[in-house]
């Protein structure tokens, strides 16, 4: 952040509003034919008829942050003159307007102080959709930082955003970043000002950028202050009037999002932010992580491979193991086997082949294939089996080799195993430890490479393929079958000796041997979805929810 100016006299200085284009965007022009084109991550922008002073704001623009102001009142100027054409520049002036207005979701809004070289602060839209509008804001206007808002550094510089705006702002001085800390808790604006080495003038502008790019609010009227609305209108403060009132407190919409969650959210989905999607630069230009994982040392275990014709001879249709599938939480009293093991670990997520562009070296696979589909074809997921009591396998942790379809023993220490046993007995509510905990892990460097803002949120989707794809596996095996919603990361990564930050926990699923109806009964006791409502209050068909209650399987 750039350091503060001196002010012999802060009210002398004077500050300029400062228009520029984003970063990004890649201007054409053809002043012969008075057409631009704009190059943008949302796509093309068109324009025609634009006249000289368009062209010249608009080039002048893609240097940086320029005052449109000066430009103008120079033309105006020039065509005062003897062979001036004053009517033609304002209609230049009118067009140049409404490119502007049409450009809003492109052009940076900044606000500075006259002959300085860097402005206060920027405010960045981005998004498609976005618009700013400066807000009338007087002395006794109250303002406060919104709760969603976040604040980072980025380039040497801070930045404040928050998914509820379609705007980020880039502080540039310690003037503007004092301002905003203020606002930490509610403060009139002429608080704001008798605090602020900046004069009156510049300090108010300050609040209306902030709070047009949505960063700060403006207090809602309360009470008595509704009747005088007209007279005092939102975010005045009223004498002898209570604690200042702000919309995103009270608003029901908005009373369930914690602002981390929200912010995932909206950066995560297109339309509020940008850019978006696959085609961007490797981030800081990091190695690629290897299609497959290096597999780590350690004693290994080799799966049984079951028969295709054998599994296809007594596998139940589709539909049956769809409505036969449940999240048990107890178990039988056989115990589970390497076998069992084996076949849910190949039928589930074993890789069944290598994959390269047609027409390329042999070597040069770029994916593989497997059972469950994952976004981009990244297959970024890995599994760790967590052994407590199977048959053929000793206690500990393994990492399964989805090539050589293998167990890896990565861990034996027993507290290390109780551990993260008895983690995901406490997160699914059970009276006793799984026999077998599968923690789903994801490389993050398998997707952060190709895709910008969507990456994490798609390894959570796929982390729901992969679950789906044990539950029925399982379902059709016979099996115990339950995908936690979440896990202890941070002794995962111990345990499988992994540097969360490049590989770490994202789901986890219990199996083991299926109890029985008895068993099945006990284990939806008290839970929302009881197995006894499919029969007693079914929604659809009843015929469906009397044939699928789990006796199909219990009777294998």
């Amino acid at each position: 952040m750039h350091r503060e100016l001196p002010y012999a006299d802060a009210h002398d200085v004077r500050h300029v509003e400062l228009w520029s284009l984003r970063e990004d965007v890649r201007l054409e022009q053809d002043t012969v034919a008075d057409t631009a084109l704009l190059h943008t991550c949302w796509g093309r922008v068109r324009l025609t008829r634009l006249g000289a002073m368009a062209h010249e704001a608009l080039r002048r623009m893609t240097f940086g942050p320029v005052s449109l102001d000066n430009a103008v009142s120079a033309r105006l100027k020039d065509a005062e003159g003897p062979n001036g054409e004053v009517e033609g520049v304002r209609r230049d002036q009118e067009r140049l307007d409404a490119i502007l207005e049409h450009l809003q979701h492109l052009v940076v809004r900044s606000l500075g102080l006259e002959d300085a070289d860097q402005p206060l602060l920027s405010v960045v839209p981005v998004a498609p959709g976005a618009v700013f509008r400066l807000p009338e804001v007087g002395l006794d206007c109250v303002a406060r930082l919104s709760r969603f808002a976040s604040l980072r550094s980025e380039d040497d510089e801070m930045v404040v955003e928050s998914p509820l705006s379609l705007h980020r702002v880039v502080l540039h001085r310690n003037e503007a970043a004092r301002v905003l800390f203020s606002l930490a808790q509610p403060r009139t604006v002429a608080d704001i000002v008798a605090a602020a080495a900046l004069p009156r003038p510049v300090v108010v502008d300050l609040v209306r950028y902030l709070v047009a790019a949505g960063a700060v609010l403006l207090s809602e009227p309360s009470g008595e202050d509704r009747e005088d609305l007209g007279r005092a209108g939102p975010g005045r403060a009223r004498p002898g009037a209570g604690a200042p009132r702000f919309a995103e407190d009270t608003d029901p919409a908005l009373l369930g999002w914690a602002p981390a969650e929200m912010l995932f959210h909206t950066r995560s989905r297109f339309g509020r932010y940008g850019p978006y999607g696959s085609g961007h630069p490797p981030l800081g230009g990091s190695p690629a992580e290897p299609l497959l994982k290096p597999v780590p040392q350690g004693a290994r275990t080799a799966l049984p491979r079951p028969s295709l014709d054998e599994v296809l001879s007594r596998d139940l249709p589709l539909t049956a193991v769809l409505e036969s599938r449940r999240s048990v939480r107890r178990y039988g009293e056989a115990a589970l086997t390497l076998e069992q093991v084996g076949e849910l670990l190949y039928r589930s997520a074993r890789v069944r082949a290598k994959l390269s562009v047609p027409g390329s070296a042999p070597s040069r696979h770029l994916t593989t294939s497997r059972p469950y589909p994952t976004g981009g074809s990244s297959y970024e997921l890995e599994i760790y089996a967590t052994v407590g009591r199977c048959e053929g396998l000793d206690r500990g942790v393994y990492y399964y080799d989805p090539c050589d379809h293998c167990l890896v023993l990565v861990d034996q220490d027993a507290h290390a195993v109780t551990r993260l046993l008895g983690c995901a007995q406490v997160g699914a509510g059970m009276h006793e430890p799984p026999p077998l905990l599968l923690t789903i892990t994801a490389r993050f460097g398998r997707v952060s490479r190709k895709y910008s803002g969507m990456w994490y949120a798609l390894i959570l989707k796929d982390v729901g393929v992969l679950q789906q794809t044990l539950y029925l596996v399982s379902t059709a095996m016979g099996l115990a079958p339950c995908a936690l919603g979440g896990g202890d990361m941070d002794a995962s990564a111990r345990s499988f000796r992994l540097d969360w930050r490049e590989e770490s926990s994202v789901g986890e699923f219990l199996v083991g041997p299926r109890p029985s109806d008895q068993g099945m009964r006990e284990s939806h006791e008290g839970l929302w979805c009881d197995i006894s409502a499919l029969t007693e209050s079914p929604v659809n068909d009843p015929a469906w929810a009397r044939s699928f209650t789990g006796q199909t399987l219990s009777d294998r």
